[in-house]
């Protein structure tokens, strides 16, 4: 267990949040990749380009997210879902997601 200045972190806590973030970009269906495969194929030839442009939303969007993590991480006050989906959406969200 490491202390940074309040953030106190074990690897339990490195493996939870890692297995989550793992578990929101592989979601259902990328896991095999069957099920992409069947999705993008049947768009034919424009399939290259959505698979190109999910590639780089995937990369933007994920660094993104871990940047505003590591920069916040101090902040107890910081949350993710009001900074990422506004105020209204975000209360909403904060309440909803450990359900």
């Amino acid at each position: 267990m490491t202390d940074y200045g309040g953030l106190v972190l074990d690897r339990k806590n490195v493996l939870r949040c890692a297995g989550g973030y793992v578990a929101w970009v592989i979601g259902s269906g990328f896991a095999t990749g069957q099920e992409v495969m069947q999705f993008y194929s049947s768009f034919g030839l424009y399939s290259v380009g959505i698979i190109v442009i999910n590639l780089f939303l995937f990369l933007i969007i994920g660094s993104h997210i871990m940047a505003t993590g590591y920069i916040n991480k101090l902040n107890k006050k910081f949350n993710q879902y009001e900074y990422f989906c506004g105020r209204f959406l975000g209360k909403v969200l904060k309440e909803i997601m450990p359900l």
